[in-house]
Order: C-alpha cells, then sequence, then structure tokens
C-alpha cells in the first residue's frame, strides 16, 4: 500500500493490481513489488506469476488456474506469464516494461535491478525482445534487458557490439547507478 497525507487525513492504496482468484486452487498471491523509486512515487510490480503458462504441465499448480479468465493490466500484457509494470503512484496507471514485440513468443521476465528514480529498470528474459537479442534455447541463459523510459535495449552487449549472455555484476557494491546513465554487467565469467 501507498498511504498519503493531503488536506483530509491520511489515505492508502494498493499498489498491485487486483488478482484472479477464479481457480480452485490458486491460493498464492501472485503479485510482488520488488523496487519503489526513491521518492516512491513510482513502483516496479511483478504480476502474473501463478498464471503458469509458460511452465511444462501448468507449473507449481499442476493446472493453469490463476487468472482463467486472461485478465490483462495494461494491453499488450502477455497472459499467462510473469511481466514487470512500472506503477505511477501519482496517477495509478500501469506502464508495461518486457513488451514483447510482435510474433514473438513472451516468457517471464525477472526483475534484476533499478536506478533509484526507477526510470532504468534491468531484468532478464529468455524471450529475444529486440532485434539484436540472441536466440532463446531451451533451458538457456537469459538475454539481459534494459527499459529506459519506455525504451527497451539489450543490455548485455559487449564492446564489440555483439550480444552476449549476462547478468548483473554482484561485487558487494550497486550494479546500477542511481541515474542508471551506468550499469556493470558480468558476461562469460
Amino acid at each position: 500500500y501507498i498511504a498519503t497525507r493531503g488536506a483530509g487525513g491520511w489515505s492508502s492504496e494498493d499498489v498491485t493490481p487486483l488478482e484472479s482468484y477464479t481457480g480452485a486452487v490458486c491460493t498464492s498471491h501472485s503479485n510482488a513489488v520488488p523496487a519503489y523509486s526513491d521518492e516512491l512515487t513510482k513502483a516496479l510490480v511483478s504480476v502474473g506469476h501463478d498464471s503458469r503458462a509458460s511452465e511444462a504441465g501448468g507449473g507449481e499448480l499442476g493446472v493453469q488456474e490463476c487468472n482463467a479468465e486472461g485478465l490483462q493490466v495494461v494491453p499488450g500484457e502477455p497472459v499467462g506469464y510473469q511481466n514487470l509494470l512500472l506503477r505511477d503512484n501519482m496517477t495509478g496507471t500501469y506502464q508495461l516494461v518486457n513488451t514483447p514485440p510482435s510474433g514473438v513468443t513472451p516468457a517471464d521476465a525477472h526483475f534484476q535491478g533499478a536506478s533509484a528514480d526507477l526510470s532504468h529498470v534491468v531484468f532478464s528474459e529468455l524471450a529475444p525482445l529486440t532485434a539484436e537479442a540472441p536466440a532463446p534455447a531451451v533451458g538457456g541463459p537469459e538475454a539481459l534487458y534494459e527499459w529506459d523510459e519506455g525504451v527497451l535495449r539489450l543490455l548485455s552487449v559487449l564492446p564489440d557490439g555483439s550480444p552476449a549472455q549476462g547478468s548483473l555484476a554482484e561485487n558487494g557494491s550497486p550494479a546500477i547507478s542511481a541515474d542508471g546513465s551506468r550499469i556493470i554487467f558480468a558476461s562469460g565469467g
């Protein structure tokens, strides 16, 4: 929840979109908020985890019961996959971060990190979301993407311009600068 104090006192609002609970075995909450902006004006919301179309056999629940109606928070959101949405806490609107291009089979998006103001969001996904992204391999490593205020690009690109599999560097310090202008990733060890 986000609580705000105005002229009339305090009010609160749920940050996560409403979930579908039509499935008899849909007992868990699939939405999560992995990051807030430093001023709490934005929230990054992960949705759709329990509507496991992306897992063979229907996922952990064994059936595709959560979100059986195929509800979308925003137009173009891949139903049955874990998606990342950026919420503007001032307006209550959402924007899809991991937008798949036309003709590309979606995959689950996994949050990796973000700038302090959430203008830059880094995530990994198996689906090729950009033209230069490496071809997906079943069970293979995911590509690393950067969402930069609505512009999506492959992040893991080597100095010679070739795409690579990569992950955010984990050396005890932040891998993303506060303003998102610098991001450190590791590739090939």
